[in-house]
């Protein structure tokens, strides 16, 4: 199957709000299966077909101007324009796209790259001092993104009346996560790569995995059994004292290689559980005193990482991705926590490795989720001066990024260069069609994931009742700041 097809039955799926589930009966993935060919037979047609619905029109051959973090960046991938074509696949794919859009309206996109501090400051100044001309989207960081939109700087989403969000190149699951009280100040479109980039996922290596006698996880990501008990029987397997002398330590096999900022996160995510969730006004809350099954999902977790010894040793802050991509091309893990950005690494690994989602809770559980971890948010300030530019531009290059960037970047410039296998594509159809951003993850950060979570992980801490109550007000006071800015904006 095609790139763009696969990228079109993602995209039909998203729009039906289906969530892929990691399995199903027969009967369904029969009925799956063939509705899945008849929709490939058409699937070309329907791409060229389904398109902005953006009238005409001619802007004079006006700037349009992102400002990014800088490009240089080795964990994300920010690129919004490409100088010249290259030969590099996702290079080619965003100048075509640029080009066709450029000429379409008569603009010129230019991208304007800076270091993650200067956003913030560039942004601010620019609207202290009413000077429309240095940018007209500015992607940053979601927490500091949300502080812009409380602080009345941005535009809402609904003045920008020609972008659609119901339409398949804007995220329904990540889109619906950011908004309160069903205000927009910002959204996740195909344009963006970055919540790409930023989903997390296993790598699972293969040879290992034989060399241990054990069956390859695939079917068992098929056929929902892909479970937090049955990974834990799996990273069990992998231990082993390689230098025989007698302990656990950094020379040695271990089960799971992560950063211990991630790995409660990736896991309770998995099990689909949010430490911030919303409520019926769509307003968020902070309320795990009560939530029985989040208890639960964390213990769980130190019981398969801590009680059963599998999380590698390195457990302090010298525990960085490069350190654990090493030791998996060294063979000392069986799983790996990774995201797509960074499994291009991996790519002179000898060994053979698979990609696989975070496992479920139990098989009662609908279908698998993926974390993303965050990412930079595109904001439309109070000082834009042509919010028709602005509009038609964000609609018609994410329009363009799902027909043509997002199959180079999903199918080639991922599947074709740094996977091993024809499962481990299906793998990431399945990761991708079930992405789900935590706000305890994202827009408080600092008070959540990087406060007490991993403060608790780090230390092998499982008070999460006196953690809880310890941020309460912390939280209840952050929420309600942000629920009535939002709601003193109209």
């Amino acid at each position: 199957m095609s790139g763009k097809i696969t990228a079109l039955l993602l995209a039909l799926m998203l729009t039906a709000g289906i969530l892929v589930s990691c399995g199903g009966s027969a009967d369904t993935a029969e009925t799956t299966t063939a509705a899945a060919n008849e929709i490939s037979d058409t699937a070309e047609t329907t791409t060229d077909q389904l398109t902005d619905s953006l009238p005409e029109r001619d802007f004079g051959g006006k700037d349009f101007i992102f400002v990014t973090r800088d490009t240089a960046s080795s964990w994300l991938n920010p690129i919004i324009a490409a100088e010249s074509l290259n030969g590099e696949v996702l290079n080619d794919a965003v100048f075509t796209r640029n080009r066709s859009v450029e000429e379409r309206f008569n603009v010129s996109i230019i991208q304007n790259s800076k270091p993650s501090g200067d956003r913030d400051g560039l942004t601010r100044n620019a609207i202290l001092a009413g000077d429309s001309g240095l940018f007209d989207v500015v992607l940053i960081t979601d927490r500091t993104a949300l502080v812009f939109a409380q602080e009345g700087l941005l535009v809402p989403w609904s003045e920008l009346t020609y972008i659609d969000l119901d339409m398949p190149w804007w995220s329904q699951t990540l889109n619906e996560q950011l908004s309160i009280a069903g205000n927009m100040y910002f959204a996740y479109g195909d344009f963006n790569l970055i919540p790409y980039d930023y989903t997390h996922m296993l790598i699972y290596n293969k040879q290992m995995g034989d060399n241990l006698g054990l069956e390859l996880p695939y079917s068992l990501v098929l056929d929902n059994k892909w479970t937090y008990d049955v990974y834990a029987e799996y990273a069990v397997a992998a231990l082993a004292d390689l230098n025989g002398d007698g302990k656990m330590d950094s020379s040695d096999s271990f089960g799971l290689l992560s950063q211990a900022k991630h790995v409660l996160p990736c896991f309770w995510i998995s099990a689909d559980v949010l430490s911030v969730t919303k409520d019926a006004d769509d307003l968020p809350v902070f309320d795990l005193s009560g939530d029985e099954q989040f208890f639960n999902v964390i213990e769980k977790i130190f019981i398969i990482t801590y009680d059963n010894g599998t999380w590698n040793a390195d457990k302090g802050t010298n525990n960085t991705s490069t350190d654990n991509e090493n030791k998996f091309i060294a063979g000392q893990g069986l799983f790996l926590d990774s995201t797509f950005n960074n499994v291009k690494r991996l790519r002179n690994m000898d060994a053979d490795f698979s990609i696989l989602p975070y496992p479920m809770w139990d098989e009662a559980q609908d279908g698998c989720r993926s974390r993303v971890e965050g990412g930079d948010l595109p904001m439309v300030t109070v000082i834009n001066d042509d919010l028709d530019l602005t509009a038609y531009m964000l609609e018609a290059l994410s329009c363009e990024s799902w027909k043509t960037t997002i199959p180079a970047y999903y199918e080639i410039a991922l599947k074709g260069k740094n996977t091993r296998d024809a499962e481990s594509e299906e793998m990431m159809d399945i990761i991708y069609n079930n992405r789900v951003y935590d706000l305890g993850d994202t827009y408080w950060c600092n008070q959540l994931r990087d406060g007490i979570f991993l403060q608790m992980f780090q230390s092998n801490d499982r008070d999460l009742a006196s953690k809880i109550a310890g941020v309460q007000n912390t939280m209840d006071n952050e929420i309600k700041k942000t629920v009535d800015a939002f709601a003193s904006l109209g």
